[in-house]
């Protein structure tokens, strides 16, 4: 326990959070205690919950793993798969996994969101053998959960009715159940039945437990899913359900999404998440006015996520999040459509800064460059953010080049405190430390704030440079600054320059996209891939010693997946200023 540490990392969250946490835990604690959960989150009445007729499109969403009869074929066998992994979760009796769990949390919670139910409503809505057996496996896998997974169940608040997972399957049941409903109980009325009162019992229980602690993507999540089942039921209680997340999704449309269309956690994954259930919320209001307010802030992040992309057409990955696919990213974008806010899915060229969210693009010929000069994350929910002010990553002729460490999941330990230290991007680590204060699996302490910040924008490229305080505490309040120029036509030019005063060590480099082949060279490296070179150059003006090195470091592009990628890498000692110049030009 580190008494400091914890102060700084709570210092700057409302007062109120820490209040929302004690009341959820002493709820817990309360249930253990008398052995179940209370039954007011119930249907009271005979029968299954009445339904509201009308209900809406809903946003395209896509369920993690696989889908179709290969899905079947995997449940016919008891095993479940998404997030890059299989695991016999069992036929006749699955293990859910309930209670908390120190290993493999995001695959267990995955499990939990229900995504492979909607994938089996699709492939019963299309019919034939392959549909009947999805229609048999989802009436049993959903029923076991029903009986297994209860509230009441010991274990099951940790991670089966965590707030998150509750909203994210109450989305995925209403969709299997408008897609296939009668492919999937037209058979088995008592069936559907208790399929919908669990339904209404998940509503009525999230509308009790709302994640004001955590807030942020969270609790957006969460209105989305209330607003689904708010307008998916009919009656007082529904329409009270609807009107509540309909209000709040205003509220916090204008704290999370920023005045330049970025979301204030700086994640493009989690930007594109909330994307959706901003558009969720906007399609389940049956109020006018909110709809068109929340498809404004729609439409302004989207047009903010089309420049957060690669030429590839998937997202960078800054902050924790995963690669997702062109298709599903144009898919998000061409959304808009469902509330007349149609947004162009094509790339986007020239230069923009992102000035509220911190974020410097290019894209041009031959470099796409994405520059991170912004904050952390919000004060309220830092948890997604990473040790990596003045960061960048950038693209070559369409090939990925420079990229992020990623995301391998949320469990603690060794692998996630890399994938959020600085020495894991593509930026400047002075004395070992990270320059901001990341910590266990989602705290944050001290914070790098940028200072300084200038971007000049031309036609031909672009100047951008940004300092940040984040090595303030070190002895000599060191500083790194850093300036970026790319051109069209020519190359990537980087500057780090180091100030303040004593002895220091610093180490940066570049995380290279596996696939590069790398040659080092008498000043730097040469880089080849298929017909793709560039020369990278690295040289030190100032005093003390410089050194350049190649390694290998680990890079997660997707959940899941880990796999080695080249690190071209410099280290230095002595005393401030110097300055590093990195350029990369193509041979």
């Amino acid at each position: 326990m580190n008494p400091a540490r914890t102060l700084r990392t709570l210092a700057p969250l409302r007062w109120s959070q820490p209040l929302w946490r004690l009341r959820y835990a002493g709820e817990r604690w309360a249930n253990r205690r008398r052995g179940t959960a209370p039954r007011r989150w119930e249907w009271p009445g005979e029968g299954a919950p009445p339904l509201r007729p009308g209900f809406p499109e809903l946003p395209p969403a896509e369920a993690p793993g696989p889908g179709g009869e290969r899905l079947v074929e995997l449940l016919e066998r008891g095993v479940f798969e998404h997030l890059e992994e299989a695991a016999e979760v069992g036929r006749e009796r699955p293990d859910w996994r309930l209670g908390d769990r120190a290993a493999d949390r995001l695959w267990t919670i995955t499990l939990h969101y229900h995504g492979w139910a909607w994938g089996l409503a699709r492939q019963a809505a299309a019919g034939g053998a392959a549909g009947e057996r999805a229609a048999v496996l989802f009436r049993h896998y959903v029923g076991d959960w029903i009986r297994r997974a209860s509230l009441e169940r010991p274990g099951s608040a940790a991670l089966a009715w965590n707030a998150y997972a509750t909203a994210t399957r109450i989305g995925w049941w209403v969709r299997a159940y408008h897609l296939a409903g009668g492919a999937l109980f037209a058979a088995a009325p008592r069936c559907e039945e208790r399929f919908l009162r669990s339904l209404w019992q998940q509503a009525s229980w999230l509308a009790a437990h709302l994640e004001w602690d955590l807030r942020a993507n969270h609790l957006m999540r969460d209105l989305a899913g209330l607003a689904v089942a708010g307008r998916f039921f009919a009656g007082p209680v529904a329409d009270r359900w609807l009107a509540r997340a309909s209000r709040l999704a205003l509220a916090q449309a204008a704290e999370q999404i920023l005045p330049d269309g970025g979301h204030f956690e700086r994640s493009p994954k989690y930007h594109l998440d909330v994307m959706e259930d901003l558009l969720t919320v906007a399609r389940a209001t049956g109020e006018e006015a909110v709809a068109a307010r929340l498809a404004g802030c729609w439409a302004a992040a989207a047009e903010a996520l089309a420049w957060m992309r690669h030429p590839d057409g998937d997202l960078a990955q800054l902050n924790d999040g995963s690669r997702l696919g062109r298709e599903v990213v144009e898919a998000a974008l061409v959304a808009g459509h469902l509330v007349g806010r149609p947004v162009d899915p094509g790339p986007r060229r020239g230069g923009r800064h992102l000035a509220d969210t911190g974020l410097v693009v290019w894209h041009g010929e031959p470099w796409s460059v994405l520059f991170d000069v912004g904050e952390t994350g919000p004060a309220v929910q830092p948890g997604h953010a990473h040790a990596d002010t003045l960061t960048l990553e950038c693209s070559l002729r369409g090939a990925r080049l420079v990229v992020d460490p990623g995301s391998f999941g949320y469990d603690a330990g060794p692998r996630r405190d890399y994938d959020r230290s600085t020495a894991a991007h593509s930026t400047v680590a002075i004395d070992d430390a990270d320059s901001s204060e990341v910590w266990h699996v989602f705290r944050l302490g001290r914070r790098a704030r940028p200072r300084e910040v200038t971007v000049e924008l031309r036609d031909d490229g672009l100047t951008a440079s940004a300092s940040h305080d984040g090595y303030r505490h070190l002895p000599g309040r060191p500083r790194h600054r850093r300036r970026l120029e790319v051109s069209e036509g020519g190359s990537l030019r980087l500057a780090d320059r180091l100030e303040g005063g004593g002895h220091h060590r610093a180490e940066g480099g570049l995380l290279i996209e596996p696939g590069w082949a790398v040659e080092p060279q008498e000043d730097g490296w040469l880089l080849r891939r298929d017909a793709l070179r560039v020369r990278v150059r690295a040289a030190c003006s100032g005093g003390g010693s410089f050194e350049r090195w190649t390694g290998t470091r680990p890079q997660h592009p997707v959940y899941g997946v880990e796999r080695p990628a080249p690190w071209l890498g410099w280290r230095w000692s002595g005393e401030p200023p110097c300055e590093v110049a990195t350029e990369l030009v193509e041979a």
